[in-house]
């Protein structure tokens, strides 16, 4: 070894005495040549792969969730590092719950999730015993959880083993309190009920008296759509078409607005063409796209099986390639555009912006005060029922305290006192309920933020209403 180094160092000494000045110029030029049109290109190719993968496996490090998990329906930066997010959920429902379970999932895996608070606990939940459940069996644990009986916050502890994941939001006595409240509503539920159907019995009377063709027509329209005899795209389309004959701003009712659109949209789109669409996009991505970003898209959507990230990623990579889908795949730009827009529907506030619509119609569908007076009453039915059995939500909650008292006028003008009368017990014990569930929520925020030990740690919290 040290020998062959000596030789070839002795070749290169007298190589380099041999060198002319004409040598070294030819040299130099040769080699800035090469740097210019030879050795810059690749320099200059390998750079900019290293920018373009960059800048590709941003969409794929970016959150993304899939929207068979759930909606993103309202975001509000305020400049803080810490991230809450209130998930809204249906109690009791296990398809529901395992989307809670699986949207946790995502955020940990992606952020690292460090606390969970969970409405209608207090202080910290030790969830072990579900893990010895799970560790006897994931069968086990998936039987309980099938039957509603564990949340999605719940389950998600058990199966990523993070016993002390979960938090509650409440203050102990207050809660219990109002939890007594709660149980005292659910046993006088049959009673409220009992009223309750008499006096829609009574409005649908006024109704008979008061209201006029239009008005009885729209009912009729109303009754159709909720017993599934018409169409959605018909009940929504004349729902638009009586709003716009009144003057109502359907843009206020932001739901139904994309709704319609999305009804829309739905018919133009051909499925076969979208599918065959579909694959001749993919392998046009393949073409444009480095090897490797490609791998990424494999690897993100589990080799296209998770169709619902695809969807997502294959509209970001349209964008970053400056693709007109619209041009060559028609068919396919409708559907992604569908999906789209169909994320950006509340269901939830769909259903009440219907209510709400459908009693701005009737109201002013009404030629006098009497017809008008009776479409409110009918209108106020729900917020009077959802109140007086603990399902009312926030909003309508401003509303009902807004207007009880002329519903309570009008209800004894058309009728009588002696219902209202027999409501007064459980209107009392629903006045309380709700005072102390306004409480609830500044001390819930309380709950968070004073956690001292911890705040300067968190940088995402799932806020979990469960």
């Amino acid at each position: 070894m040290f020998f062959l180094f000596s030789k070839a160092k002795l070749k290169a000494k007298s190589y380099f005495m041999e060198l002319t000045c004409v040598k070294i110029i030819s040299i130099v030029l040769v080699n800035c040549f090469l740097l210019s049109y030879v050795y810059g290109q690749a320099v200059a190719q390998v750079l900019e792969q290293t920018r373009l993968d960059a800048q590709y496996k941003q969409i794929f490090d970016d959150f993304t969730l899939p929207y068979s998990y759930g909606k993103i329906t309202n975001v509000n930066y305020t400049g803080s590092d810490i991230v809450v997010i209130n998930i809204q959920d249906l109690h009791l429902h296990p398809d529901v719950q395992k989307n809670i379970s699986n949207i946790i999932s995502s955020f940990d895996k992606s952020y690292g999730v460090k606390s969970v608070y969970l409405e209608g606990a207090y202080g910290q939940l030790d969830n072990s015993w579900l893990t010895k459940i799970k560790n006897s069996g994931e069968k086990i644990i998936d039987s309980i959880f099938a039957t509603g009986m564990l949340t999605g916050v719940e389950y998600y502890s058990a199966i990523s083993n993070r016993t002390d994941l979960v938090k509650g939001l409440e203050n102990k006595e207050p809660y219990l309190e109002n939890l007594k409240r709660f149980g005292d509503i659910l046993n006088y539920q049959s009673e409220i009920l009992n009223i309750i159907t008499r006096m829609y019995d009574d409005i649908k009377y006024l109704k008979s008296l008061y209201y006029n063709s239009k008005q009885k027509k729209v009912e009729e329209i109303y009754s159709e759509s909720e017993f599934w005899t018409m169409s959605s795209e018909k009940y929504f389309h004349l729902m638009d078409k009586y709003a716009n004959s009144f003057g109502i701003d359907i843009d206020k009712y932001e739901n139904i607005k994309t709704y319609i659109m999305l009804l829309k949209l739905g018919r133009e789109i051909n499925y076969d063409k979208t599918t065959s669409e579909l694959k001749e996009f993919i392998l046009k991505l393949r073409g444009l796209m480095p090897y490797g970003v490609y791998k990424m898209l494999l690897d993100a959507t589990a080799s296209f099986n998770e169709t619902d990230k695809l969807y997502t990623y294959l509209v970001k990579l349209a964008r970053e390639n400056n693709l007109d889908l619209s041009k060559d795949f028609p068919n396919l730009n409708k559907f992604l555009n569908y999906i789209e827009l169909s994320q950006k529907i509340n269901s939830l506030e769909m259903v009440k912006e219907e209510e709400n619509l459908k009693g701005e119609i009737s109201i002013a569908l009404g030629s006098d005060d009497g017809q008008k007076d009776i479409a409110f009453l009918a209108t106020f039915e729900r917020y009077l029922k959802d109140y007086l059995t603990s399902k009312i939500t926030s909003d309508d909650y401003k509303y009902y305290k807004n207007n009880i008292k002329k519903y309570k006028r009008l209800w004894v003008k058309y009728v009588d006192n002696k219902k209202i009368d027999m409501l007064e017990l459980y209107e009392k014990i629903a006045n309380q309920f709700y005072e102390v569930n306004l409480s609830r929520n500044n001390y819930f925020i309380n709950n968070i933020y004073g956690l001292n030990e911890e705040i300067s740690q968190i940088e995402n919290v799932s806020f979990a209403f469960c």
